[in-house]
């Protein structure tokens, strides 16, 4: 995801996050890495950001 505006995330659960410039990366965590036939996964974080707050762009799964 791009994550523009000088947003940073703080803090997130039930993923591994990475933020480097505006791109930011969630990963599984070792207990939920395998989703069975129609189960799903969610996660979830806090940000900070000064200025405007724009939403966030090219958001993807991958």
């Amino acid at each position: 995801m791009e994550y523009p505006a000088g947003r940073r995330i703080t803090q997130a659960w039930d993923a591994a996050v990475a933020q480097t410039g505006t791109a930011v990366t969630a990963t599984n965590l070792p207990y939920n890495g395998t989703v069975p036939a129609g189960g799903s996964v969610t996660f979830g974080f806090n940000a900070s950001w000064a200025g405007s707050n724009p939403p966030p762009t090219a958001l993807g799964c991958g």
